[in-house]
């Protein structure tokens, strides 16, 4: 029997996330702050967030193709397709046009920075954590550390097939890797940033262990996810989470993971679609909005603050509209007949290893 997730619940979560980060540049523009939080914790909060959507959801997805031939080659075939194809589009925009990685202030606008081919390679191949290579776009730092994540999740989804406790163990166990990477000061340690956010991930995956478990399922009213949303804000203002203390960062994950299967789905409202709508175009807006900024408070520096945030919100629905229907949507289309058609021929390589634990 699939597992039901709370869709609706997910999406605002989503949407919150992507949010975040967008307040957090803007906010950054502006010099301005969210109370005690400071606005690029407030980001922070929202890449957070994306991790353990992002692990629940395919959690589900593997769900899906599990039982199939070769399901695991067909899950980095369909994730290969939905990342890279935006990624590398706007990675060459953002190099051609010379759009500045991050813009952080109007009175000192930072300045465009050229990358060397090899450079631009690294990006455009999602491994430039692994050798400290310059960003094209300050966003982009996540990504390799969820393409390289993908290669534990199929893994993962066996353990959380076993139950919650052996996620839990799983969980330990990728904190321990941690403590053990940085106390034993490793040589190149730093190369392995998707270390650092194992356990962010696997919060995700720990939600999903406890939505199998039909008695631990669904027992709150769907209302208290919003109580939650802001609890994981008031739980980011009092931690500070970031690079200098990577289990702050995992404290703010796991009680989201935690009370993701308690929390019964949300009522359709006008609020919940539009979270799905955000939630749609969401990757565009991640990867876009930075350049949306620049546009309007940069380029156009000269016109009213009215007109520039007009600007910035038609030019960023914009990029993420023609994101999406653009290259989004007809490359994972392309990516799910590619692993139709590869789950039709016999089982081999990665997959037939795997798939002989089950």
């Amino acid at each position: 029997m699939e597992t039901r997730l709370p869709v609706k619940n997910l999406d605002v979560l989503r949407a919150v996330a992507v949010l975040s980060v967008v307040a957090d540049h803007v906010g950054q523009l502006f010099g301005s702050r969210a109370g005690p939080l400071s606005v690029w914790e407030l980001g922070r909060m929202g890449v957070l967030l994306f991790f353990v959507h992002t692990a629940l959801v395919l959690m589900s997805s593997l769900e899906r193709q599990g039982s199939g031939e070769r399901w695991v080659t067909a899950f980095y075939i369909r994730r290969a397709f939905r990342i890279y194809p935006l990624a590398m589009v706007c990675t060459l925009a953002y190099v051609s046009l010379h759009i500045p990685a991050s813009v952080r202030s109007l009175a000192n606008p930072t300045n465009f920075i050229p990358l060397s081919l090899g450079d631009v390679i690294k990006n455009l191949a999602l491994v430039q954590n692994l050798f400290g290579t310059p960003l094209p776009i300050n966003v982009l730092w996540s990504l390799p550390i969820e393409v390289q994540m993908y290669v534990a999740l199929p893994l993962c989804y066996l353990v959380a097939r076993r139950g919650p406790w052996s996620v839990a163990v799983l969980l330990a166990a990728a904190a321990g890797l941690w403590v053990c990477g940085v106390s034993l000061d490793l040589p190149g340690f730093w190369r392995l940033t998707v270390v650092n956010y194992g356990p962010c991930f696997l919060s995700g995956v720990l939600a999903y262990a406890l939505l199998r478990k039909p008695l631990t399922r669904s027992t709150l009213p769907g209302w208290t996810w919003y109580l939650v949303i802001v609890g994981v804000v008031g739980l980011t203002a009092g931690l500070h989470p970031g690079d200098e203390s990577m289990p702050r960062n995992w404290l703010v994950c796991l009680p989201v993971g935690l009370a993701i299967p308690f929390i019964r789905e949300l009522d359709a409202s006008r609020l919940t679609r539009m979270a799905k709508v955000v939630c749609e175009y969401s990757y565009g807006i991640y990867l876009t909005h930075v350049a949306a900024l620049w546009l309007a408070f940069v380029y156009f520096r000269e016109l009213a603050r009215a007109e520039q945030f007009a600007i910035f919100a038609a030019t960023a629905a914009l990029f993420a509209y023609a994101s999406y229907h653009l290259i989004e949507r007809p490359f994972v289309s392309t990516g799910k007949r590619i692993a139709s058609l590869v789950t039709r021929q016999h089982v081999g390589g990665l997959s037939a290893a795997i798939d002989t634990t089950l």
